[in-house]
């Protein structure tokens, strides 16, 4: 996998503790599907010594202000600690080494089509992937589902709607539209469809949140394809250090994922 220095081309607050870093690569950094991450160094030195995972929020090509084919690489991310704290301290002009694209994304070619209708579960920052999986699904119906504790928390959802999305939203303290969790929010769905379209079901989030969409849709008979959160040490599948378990035995959330078939995990209900 390709190793680049990137420049910043901006590293935005949107709001509170939330941040949106553009970079620019260069044409030895492959196009990004959905799903996948880049593995960033986002101090200068040996500390903090490991890198941080961050989805890929959007990829597209842009006009660079220097001679080759040069591509814009977003990353939302929220300030958390002391490695995300580094990064948001980052200005524009500065490089940033990254290693990526890495681990396998969501598979939507075969559900981007006319009469398909896509649905997409996202808790908190489960926003990030999912805003770039809207993207892709340029054919299909598509509905998104955003959980957030409260309204001041809900992120992406102008993105989505841009995107030719139909949003639903869930908060927990019930300021805006359902009060309850996004799962319940996805139980209403379901009860409104009917059985009328088989959807085929996309979820990033916690993994409670995760585990609940893995028992329904397997009640239902329905596919769903997680992003699953692990803890990464190398991202590239050496240290183990994101196994999780799967039907086929432990399996690399950095090199098998981050993206599974939900009906492949070893679920806790």
């Amino acid at each position: 996998m390709p190793q680049i220095d990137a420049e910043i081309i901006s590293n935005v607050k949107i709001f509170k503790a939330y941040y949106l870093l553009r970079l620019e690569v260069d044409n030895a950094f492959k196009d990004a599907q959905p799903g996948q991450f880049v593995h960033v160094k986002v101090g200068g030195s040996d500390e903090p010594l490991l890198r941080r995972p961050f989805s890929v929020h959007a990829f597209a090509p842009v006009q660079s202000k220097t001679s080759g084919k040069k591509c814009s690489l977003d990353i939302l991310y929220e300030v958390k600690g002391k490695g995300t704290q580094l990064l948001a301290e980052k200005k524009q002009g500065e490089l940033i080494n990254l290693l990526g694209p890495l681990g396998n994304g969501f598979d939507y070619a075969p559900n981007n089509k006319a009469g398909k209708l896509n649905i997409l579960i996202a808790g908190g920052m489960g926003v990030a992937p999912l805003s770039f999986l809207s993207q892709k699904l340029t054919a299909s119906k598509k509905l998104v589902l955003i959980g957030s504790a409260a309204e001041n928390k809900i992120l992406c959802e102008d993105e989505f709607r841009k995107s030719g999305c139909e949003v639903k939203i869930a908060t927990e303290d019930g300021s805006r539209g359902l009060r309850g969790k996004v799962t319940d929010l996805f139980k209403r769905v379901l009860l409104k469809l009917g059985g009328s379209q088989a959807p085929m079901v996309y979820a990033c989030g916690p993994k409670a949140m995760l585990t609940v969409l893995a028992k329904m849709c397997m009640i239902e008979k329905i596919p769903l394809q997680v992003s699953l959160e692990e803890f990464m040490g190398c991202g590239i599948g050496a240290c183990l250090g994101c196994a999780v378990e799967t039907k086929q035995g432990f399996r690399r959330v950095c090199a098998d994922g981050p993206v599974f078939n939900a009906e492949d995990i070893v679920w806790k209900f």
